[in-house]
């Protein structure tokens, strides 16, 4: 298994873990241009992307993710709960996105995916409330390859 940082930081995460022929995006809080650029240093192209795995709404986990995956006809993965706080942003893009259950393993091509349930602190985009707990954001994920079973 192998990781690739592309961001780390309250500007914006982006992680891209490979196992075999499989690569995900964790994360995407950066634009679309920039994460391609990114991508482009490290000799990747979007098209060598499966998938995005948000773990939760924050801004610096999520702003890019739905419209990169769009532009690129990438399928997004999140919590029920993150895709509502999301969703309820007019301005973000359709794209094609998955609701996963924090307590399922699922998989993406050759990675297993463990989501770990968590409660995170999400700020309304009104600067003038207060954050509220938001339960469901899938905030330290495992990923393995998937168990190979013997016949």
């Amino acid at each position: 298994m192998r990781f690739a940082s592309l961001a780390s930081g309250s500007s914006g995460n982006a992680l891209v873990v490979e196992a075999d022929d499989t690569r995900v995006m964790l994360d995407c809080g950066l634009g679309a241009r920039e994460v391609e650029r990114r991508l482009a240093r490290r000799g990747l192209a979007p098209a060598d992307l499966a998938a995005i795995v948000l773990t939760h709404e924050h801004g610096d986990h999520a702003d890019g993710a739905l419209a990169f995956a769009r532009r690129h006809g990438l399928p997004v993965w999140m919590t029920y709960g993150t895709w509502r706080a999301l969703a309820a942003d007019e301005s973000v893009p359709s794209a094609d996105v998955n609701v996963l259950d924090s307590h399922r393993t699922f998989a993406v091509g050759g990675l297993e995916v463990h989501p770990s349930r968590c409660r995170t602190m999400r700020a309304s985009r009104s600067s003038s409330s207060s954050p509220t707990a938001v339960a469901g954001s899938v905030c330290s994920p495992t990923l393995a390859r998937p168990r190979r079973t013997s016949r």
